[in-house]
């Protein structure tokens, strides 16, 4: 009896074992549910082994993802959705992208989902809508993507903001409230400087004009040499351009209007309107030509790349820039270091006539980051993904630079955040985007960041010096905030859809204009044309480069999209 008993314990044991060791690389995600073995028999039964989802994935290539495989936050959604990606990429750079996107486009050889590619209107137009090669989502948005609803929803508008001119939508947007990216024309003032000569901050154009001559004639940096660069400014970078700011003193003026077209149109009373051909943009670019003739201005300002701004505030002797453009300290130092610390926004400035203006660039849904191919090859499974990423945890995971327990936590009791409530989030380490990592996306995806930045908690390093790289965030929200908001205007374009006919009328009107309004205005500044003997020829040629036809371009496609 002894022996038998024996036996029977161990068959039961080697049962035991034997199921166990069927266990052993599972692929379930650890929350999915248990299977019901509720009925069974003796006999051995073998639970079905449910297939891990795998979905390939085109994303770009930057310096501060390693590898997007083995990246911890690509691991951390894989065991979130059960969801395995095959990633291959594109250049990060714009045109590179372009050309490699277009590529791929015509070859039909397409990946499941396009993320982070920026997918522009006009192949959404071409590709999703013409060709049929992006699938329409609003039907798996409203099966399969709660969290995205009702992220969605903080937008006035909704879903219907996201749908392309045949009324589908084909794109999943990022989503986002930066304050200070919404007023991001902004002039920085090295405070060391000003302290040292005991200059008050500048509330006026020629306020300003006056403390860029003392920095040129009373040695700031106090090294007995005419060396200070009064103003520098350059031709890229995110808001680095020097008529920006200045501009605003004297008209609305968005110098961006529609992505990265530099033309000047706005919308006002449902009207589409145009700086650059007003009289008062004339007296705008009669001022930034003073700072330019009288050696205030930098003069590499109108070409150079922002990296040369860095170079020269960066300087390793001594400080020599004394006034710099740029949304943010990042944009013209070395993030964290104590040149940025030294600099200090100034509020708009009020011109001449009275003009005092901060533009808006409003926080929209970015559309194109997240698109699928027609023949996605499991698309409710790439929408369940990308409902994921709309997640508090996920968003910031990705926004706050890295993992929760090492680049963030959530909110304890008491710590306030930049609106004055409870906070929900605290940031543990700085977001950086210049060296190379493996734990977060950083700025590749989609998330929903729109009630999470202002509701972070403000660190005591920030409390203490808010100029610290620890206050960065906390200090442009509050600037923001009590200099910006309080004369800000927002007449920005809002996003228009066009017909495919409209974008390549568009592509051809929008560069001709671009580059001409570009050169003239770095003609009128430099004194190679004559603001006043000029004029009227610079209008004219305007008129010839197509600047009436685009703005009855855009008036067309707004009525179509709001005046019904």
């Amino acid at each position: 009896m002894k022996k038998t008993i024996a036996l029977l314990l161990c068959i039961v044991m080697l049962f035991a074992m034997t199921a166990c060791a069927d266990k052993t690389g599972d692929s379930k995600p650890a929350d999915a549910p248990k299977e019901d073995t509720s009925g069974t028999t003796n006999e051995e039964v073998e639970a079905p082994e449910e297939e891990k989802v795998e979905l390939d994935f085109l994303a770009p290539s930057y310096i501060y993802i390693e590898d997007y495989a083995t990246n911890e936050m690509t691991l951390w959604m894989e065991e979130r959705t059960g969801v395995h990606v095959n990633w291959s990429t594109i250049p990060d750079q714009t045109q590179a992208q372009e050309e490699k996107l277009t590529m791929l486009l015509a070859s039909n050889e397409l990946p499941d989902v396009f993320m982070g590619c920026a997918i522009s209107d006009a192949m959404i137009s071409r590709y999703g809508v013409e060709e049929g090669l992006f699938l329409p989502l609003e039907d798996l948005i409203e099966e399969h993507m709660e969290n995205f609803k009702v992220s969605i929803a903080k937008f006035n508008g909704g879903v219907d903001l996201l749908r392309s001119i045949d009324g589908h939508i084909y794109s999943l947007p990022v989503l986002d409230k930066c304050h200070h990216c919404e007023h991001a024309s902004k002039v920085w003032l090295y405070d060391p400087w000003m302290q040292k000569l005991g200059l008050d901050y500048p509330e006026t154009t020629e306020d300003f004009y006056n403390v860029l001559k003392a920095f040129k004639e009373q040695d700031p940096n106090g090294n007995g040499e005419a060396d200070e660069i009064p103003f520098v400014a350059s031709d890229s970078g995110w808001h680095n351009n020097v008529d920006e700011f200045l501009m605003n003193s004297f008209l609305y003026y968005d110098r961006y209007s529609r992505g990265g077209n530099i033309n000047g149109f706005y919308v006002k009373d449902g009207v589409i309107e145009n700086s650059i051909i007003q009289d008062e943009y004339r007296e705008g670019v009669r001022f930034i030509k003073r700072l330019y003739q009288d050696g205030l201005l930098y003069e590499g300002s109108l070409t150079q790349a922002s990296e040369q701004i860095v170079k020269l505030v960066e300087n390793e002797d001594i400080p020599i820039v004394g006034a710099v453009t740029g949304g943010w300290t990042g944009m013209f130092a070395d993030f964290g270091g104590e040149r940025a610390e030294g600099y200090h926004p100034i509020a708009p400035l009020v011109g001449p006539e009275g003009v005092q203006i901060a533009p808006t660039y409003p926080s929209r849904p970015n559309l194109g980051e997240y698109v699928l191919a027609a023949d996605c090859t499991n698309p409710e499974a790439a929408v369940k993904y990308a409902d994921e990423l709309y997640t508090m945890e996920a968003s910031l995971n990705i926004r706050a630079g890295g993992m929760e327990g090492n680049f963030w936590q959530r909110g304890e009791d008491g710590q306030v955040s930049f609106e004055g409530e409870q906070a929900v989030w605290m940031q543990l380490k700085p977001w950086d985007d210049k060296e190379p990592q493996n734990e977060s996306w950083i700025a590749v995806g989609v998330w929903d960041y729109v009630d999470l930045r202002a509701n972070q908690a403000i660190k005591e390093e920030a409390m203490e010096n808010m100029w610290s790289a620890a206050g960065l965030e906390y200090m442009l929200y509050t600037k923001t905030m009590e200099d910006y908001v309080p004369v800000a205007l927002d007449y920005s374009l809002p996003t228009l859809n066009f017909t495919a006919e409209e974008q390549e009328q568009l592509a051809t009107l929008e560069t001709d204009v671009n580059n001409y309004y570009r050169s003239a205005q770095f003609n009128f500044i430099t004194g190679n044309l004559d603001l006043d003997a000029d004029w009227e020829k610079y209008l004219a040629d305007l008129e010839k480069a197509g600047v009436s036809k685009i703005k009855e371009l855009y008036q067309t496609a707004y009525d179509r999209q709001f005046k019904q």
